[in-house]
């Protein structure tokens, strides 16, 4: 090896042993990512010196997971102290590998087996280690990507902690690989609840709305202009722009007056939500919020989801009415 990098790398990347591995670049600063897809060891090798200049000299974060087909029944457990991670050790879940992210704060990947794991497996089992051994359930899923050892963190509440002014770099503790002596156990376990978890739901199927009669209104034709509404107690367009206008100005003033900063998705979300409520049509709604809402948001937005208003009476329908 080169550097104290390459090695760091390959050490992890070695102990975790997946033919193809996804690559995350994420700045710190913009949170603008940077994705690399099944990329096989010898490719993880490669990028380290393009990795290396993106740490650190540009500011992104560098993370690290299994591609989904070639998992080999890795889970992530984050947020662990090294206490826990002996005493996972000392019950026969011992790690296949150890990154330490930060002074005292453990990210672990165990091995349950060879060959590809259910995604439902999986999510059960690192959910289980979560819960026992009191790491982060946000990060306990079917897929997770943990840091990539060699680099520093660079999250700002780190800052300082080793050296002053200075992140503290991303270590690999542990890099033994192999399966825990639970592993088939627990897996044959994980695979058992995964079965009864789906005839479950077999039982009992979800509700799901039925489209298109989940939103009526989105077909009703429009009358004729000039013509008068001809349908008792529906207000007419008139009313519907006069309160969206009145509605969008009370949103306003109510974060003006209080500092804050005016969030334009849920501005227009709540506005259609009390339209509908005040049993406004939608074509009534979306003709009168066209000309309201802000056309520099609005172009950023369809740039995303050309339907941008759509989705949204769409999301405010199911909330007054679903």
């Amino acid at each position: 090896m080169n550097n104290r990098t390459e090695e760091a790398v390959w050490n992890q990347i070695r102990a975790m042993n997946c033919p193809k591995y996804n690559i995350l670049l994420l700045n710190q600063e913009t949170k603008e990512p940077r994705n690399f897809w099944g990329v096989t060891p010898a490719g993880v090798m490669k990028l380290v010196p393009f990795m290396s200049f993106m740490n650190g000299v540009k500011g992104w974060n560098v993370y690290v997971e299994p591609a989904p087909k070639a998992n080999a029944a890795l889970v992530l457990v984050d947020d662990l102290s090294p206490e826990k991670v002996e005493e996972m050790r000392q019950d026969g879940l011992e790690p296949a590998c150890v990154v330490e992210t930060s002074p005292g704060n453990m990210q672990v990947w165990v091995r349950f087996g060879t060959g590809e794991m259910p995604p439902e497996e999986r999510r059960l089992l690192a959910r289980g280690l979560a819960r026992g051994y009191g790491g982060d359930p946000h990060s306990a899923g079917s897929s997770h990507k943990g840091r990539l050892a060699g680099y520093a963190n660079l999250k700002p509440k780190h800052l300082g902690k080793v050296r002053e002014g200075r992140s503290p770099w991303v270590l690999c503790r542990e890099s033994r690989g192999g399966t825990c002596r639970l592993g088939s156990r627990l897996r044959a376990c994980a695979h058992w609840e995964a079965e009864r978890q789906a005839r479950h739901s077999r039982r009992q199927p979800a509700q799901k709305p039925s489209p298109p009669q989940a939103f009526p209104d989105r077909h009703v034709p429009r009358p004729r202009p000039g013509a008068p509404d001809s349908s008792p107690g529906i207000p007419t367009f008139q009313m519907t722009v006069a309160r969206a206008r009145q509605y969008f100005d009370e949103w306003e003033r109510w974060h003006r007056a209080r500092g804050l900063t005016v969030n334009y998705s849920v501005r227009d979300y709540g506005v259609c939500c009390r339209l509908f409520k005040e049993k406004h049509p939608r074509w009534q709604i979306k003709e009168a919020l066209l000309p309201l809402i802000d056309m520099e948001w609005a172009d950023k937005l369809r740039r995303k989801a050309p339907d941008y208003l759509d989705r949204t009476l769409d999301a405010a329908w199911r909330r007054v009415f679903g």
